[in-house]
This record gives structure tokens, C-alpha cells and sequence, in this order.
């Protein structure tokens, strides 16, 4: 009984992971889209580069320039954005 036990903890545990990462993903992936829909209406059209540098943002990036994006009057204080927050990442 005691391995089935464990076994079935263990399994609802790997299945708890699983659930928070994909959900995880899932957000960020929206976030993602919806950023990149309200970058093109503000800075029309959305340049590559900088929906490719997106891409790796995690959730609370992603939410960070949520809050200043609408402060944001040109594609190039966002690239300043995006470069700060890259710098700062690689340096924690």
C-alpha cells in the first residue's frame, strides 16, 4: 500500500507541475499576442525584430511593459525597454 501511495502522491504532484507550467505558457503566449496587437495599433506596423525579442519574455515582463506600454510614444523608447530588461536579466 505504502508505493501506491506514494506513487499516486507523486503522480498528482507531476500532474499539479504539468498544469501550472502549460497554464503558465498559455498566458504568456496571450500576453504575447495581445501586446503585439496593441504595439501595431500604437506603432504600426509591428517591426520583426521586436516581436521577436517578445518571444522570450516571461510573465512578469510581459506584464511589466503591459503597465508602460501606454506611455510609450515611439518603437524606439520600446526597444530601449525591451534592451534594458534583456541587460538586466543577463546580469541576475
Amino acid at each position: 500500500m505504502r508505493e501506491t501511495t506514494s506513487f499516486t502522491e507523486w503522480l498528482d504532484q507531476a500532474y499539479e507541475q504539468g498544469y501550472k507550467a502549460g497554464f503558465a505558457e498559455s498566458r504568456a503566449k496571450g500576453m504575447r499576442v495581445l501586446l503585439q496587437k496593441v504595439i501595431e495599433k500604437k506603432f504600426c506596423p509591428l517591426v520583426c525584430e521586436v516581436k521577436e525579442r517578445l518571444q522570450p519574455l516571461d510573465n512578469d515582463t510581459l506584464d511589466a511593459l503591459g503597465d508602460v506600454l501606454y506611455d510609450m510614444t515611439t518603437i524606439d523608447e520600446l526597444r530601449a525597454w525591451l534592451t534594458h530588461r534583456t541587460v538586466s536579466r543577463v546580469m541576475n
